[in-house]
């Protein structure tokens, strides 16, 4: 019997790992990415000597006693990769360094004390909490259907988990914060998260993994990740045709048979696979035909992850011994564009990772998180001067940020690299220029990876799991194998 064919739109981490699965259950497979490189957002850039990181900061399971750590095993992604745990998650400037989230519980409860003296007691229930979440352990996520008895009593088994899951999944972070009184220490402990709606318990669970020594970061950064998950894959027997952008998914007799490139080339397949971005997936690729009521809604009203202008900067000192992270509170708000003025923004200090400067240089990111995609798209679109012109105002904002915290370090950049959010959309075709999809607010869960009215087709990546990030990506080109594996009576199987 022949192989079946299966194309996947999107070289990006869900679909290069649907194309590992699907290698090893059998299946002859084939993607096809608009960029030169694998990766989508996970991914890096040189310049002059420097390599500029935009994606991860942790990663989830590299440790073998977090239940993701298998997914990494299985993909061998990490093997012979050296794992920094960091001593700290941030640390708070404010006029000053004022306040710094260790990973380490007895160092934070004091470092919170000191801040917070009257909410002594709410302190202490709060790293409580966290070394409760630091014993509990996700279930395997896999499709609905393959749930059996079998497990459905190992969760019986973990029902103290699950009872404490249950608490803190239906709160928002702004909600679980109500809890102490010092308004600085509130403003301290949701600095990092991008919304007050964010879901409670995953914030949860991000201090636990990282105390837990968890969820560290890969030595090498994005890029090299994405690069040796592209050669698992081809070491696999996939294929990938890079610079080939998809302007169409064909569907004859309500099936998904095939795409037309923007070339006009026509590729034919048993089963589509959308690893690409979900606006465009569903309002162009299948030409807004199968929407449901659920799926416009979504779009109209859910809240994303802001897209973001990162200012990178190449610098000549070593920034030994400074915490890698730094939320910086201004004394006068950042005007970043038009609509958007930041109370906050993010230093990211490389010192950690020598892969990516220079011997005793370092690679540095600001932060600017922004929702005005349009202004951004406009002016490189309509008024390129204009928009290099922004782009040079605010990598001077950056270094008067960088100036402030470390005094005289504007005369040590060497190069700077300045990516707006049409960067981000012009690379990737991400919606907005949304860097990880949709925000995990409470009870917003996984949407469904299939359409009514059209069979052979399935949506996976960030737009189908809310909160983005590496893990949700491979596990939703795991689990739409282990669904087309049930469908065709094969057995998943990891080889």
């Amino acid at each position: 019997m022949d192989k079946k064919k299966v194309i996947i739109i999107g070289a990006g981490i869900s679909g290069l790992s649907a194309g590992c699965y699907l290698q090893m259950n059998g299946y002859e497979t084939e993607i096809f990415e608009q960029h030169n490189l694998p990766g989508g957002l996970c991914t890096s850039w040189k310049k002059k000597g420097y390599t500029f990181d935009g994606c991860i900061h942790w990663l989830v399971g590299t440790k073998e006693t977090n239940s993701l750590n298998k997914l990494w095993k299985e993909l061998d992604v990490l093997s012979e990769v050296e794992i920094v745990d960091h001593e700290e998650f941030y640390a708070v400037y404010n006029n000053g360094f004022d306040f710094t989230f260790y990973n380490d519980s007895k160092k934070l409860e004091q470092e919170m004390l000191k801040i917070a003296p009257e909410d002594k007691k709410q302190i202490r229930k709060f790293i409580k909490t966290i070394k409760r979440l630091k014993k509990a352990s996700l279930p395997e996520r896999k499709p609905r259907e393959l749930y059996s008895l079998k497990d459905l009593f190992k969760m019986l088994i973990k029902w103290r988990s699950l009872i404490l899951f249950k608490k803190y999944m239906s709160m928002t972070i702004e909600e679980y914060l109500e809890r102490f009184e010092n308004e600085k220490l509130k403003e301290y402990l949701s600095i990092f998260f991008p919304s007050d709606n964010f879901s409670a318990l995953a914030v949860l669970m991000t201090y636990a993994w990282l105390q837990s020594e968890e969820a560290g970061y890969p030595i090498g950064g994005s890029l090299a990740f994405a690069k040796r998950l592209a050669n698992k894959y081809q070491q696999l027997g996939g294929k990938i045709n890079y610079n080939s952008k998809v302007n169409k998914i064909i569907v004859e007799q309500k099936k998904a048979s095939g795409i037309q490139l923007t070339n006009n080339e026509i590729h034919n397949g048993d089963i589509i696979i959308s690893a690409a971005d979900g606006y465009y997936t569903h309002y162009h690729l299948l030409e807004g035909k199968y929407l449901t009521p659920e799926i416009d809604e979504i779009y109209d009203q859910r809240e994303i992850f802001e897209s973001l202008v990162i200012v990178s900067m190449g610098i000549n000192y070593q920034f030994k011994g400074e915490p890698h992270s730094i939320s910086y509170i201004p004394q006068k708000d950042i005007q970043i564009d038009p609509e958007t003025k930041l109370e906050t923004s993010e230093i990211l200090l490389y010192n950690f990772d020598p892969t990516l400067a220079p011997e005793g240089k370092t690679s540095v990111a600001i932060y600017f998180p922004t929702g005005n995609f349009n202004y951004w798209k406009n002016l490189r679109d309509h008024t390129p001067n204009e928009y290099q012109k922004e782009k040079k105002r605010l990598a001077s904002i950056a270094k008067s940020i960088l100036e402030d915290v470390y005094p005289k370090i504007q005369s040590k950049i060497e190069v700077v690299d300045v990516s707006t959010p049409a960067t981000f959309h012009r690379y990737t075709n991400n919606w907005k220029g949304s860097f990880e999809g949709w925000i995990p607010t409470p009870g917003f869960n996984s949407i469904s990876k299939t359409l009514p009215g059209i069979k052979n087709f399935y949506h996976i990546g960030q737009w189908v799991e809310p909160g983005g990030g590496l893990p949700p990506a491979v596990y939703s080109g795991r689990m739409v194998t282990q669904s087309i594996c049930l469908k065709d009576g094969k057995e998943f199987q990891i080889k």
